[in-house]
């Protein structure tokens, strides 16, 4: 039985590993790319393509100084409402995660860790009285996807036109792949280095007056 206990709980360490480094090495190659991004448009303080919120502000000055931004969403200073989204969603997911670990995961595992001295039954009993909570943690993670979900919209229409402006043929697909799989920190780092495309002329028409 302690030999299972001991494999469940190395299985555990290894799911959470491998996301984290996943998560980790996404991080440091979006932060690489806003910030080689930032610097050639003269952006200001470029440390904040490395810090969480800041990023997000940063991205948003970049999108609200492209050419390209949609007609429908020039009223909308990115650079205020992409951080506080990204505030909003990141303190959901710290509260989830407390609350899951707090009330679910630790009673959990304290209670496979004395199977062998409180018994059995005495998890099985654990597991019952465990149900409401499991339920309350499925319906906040619901909640918390749904959130999530707005959250990776929003963020299509904001970097859409920092891809216009270094890819315009790609923008579409990287928006759209960028928000369903979130890897835009992937395709911020492959365009860092990528001339800008020319911006259309704009032509003004003149009205003859008699």
């Amino acid at each position: 039985m302690a030999d299972a206990i001991q494999l469940l709980i190395t299985l555990f360490l290894l799911i959470m590993l491998i996301p984290l480094g996943i998560l980790i090495t996404s991080y440091v190659l979006g932060a690489l790319g806003v910030q080689k991004i930032a610097q050639r448009r003269g952006a200001q303080g470029l440390w904040r393509a490395w810090v969480p919120i800041a990023r997000q502000q940063l991205l948003g000055e970049l999108s609200d100084s492209m050419p390209e931004k949609q007609p429908f969403c020039r009223k909308y200073p990115w650079r205020k409402w992409y951080p506080i989204a990204a505030a909003i969603l990141i303190g959901a997911a710290a509260l989830m995660l407390l609350i899951t670990v707090a009330l679910w995961i630790v009673p959990l595992f304290r209670a496979l860790l004395q199977m062998p001295m409180i018994g059995e039954e005495a998890i099985e009993r654990l597991m019952v009285r465990m149900a409401p909570i499991q339920m309350i943690c499925t319906m906040l993670s619901l909640l918390l996807s749904a959130a999530q979900i707005g959250y990776r919209v929003l963020e299509a229409f904001i970097l859409y036109p920092v891809y216009c402006r270094y890819m315009k043929k790609g923008a579409m697909a990287f928006s759209i792949c960028g928000a369903i799989f979130s890897i835009h920190s992937f395709f911020l780092f492959a365009i860092r280095n990528r001339m800008e495309e020319p911006v259309p002329p704009v032509y003004t028409t003149y009205t003859n007056v008699r």
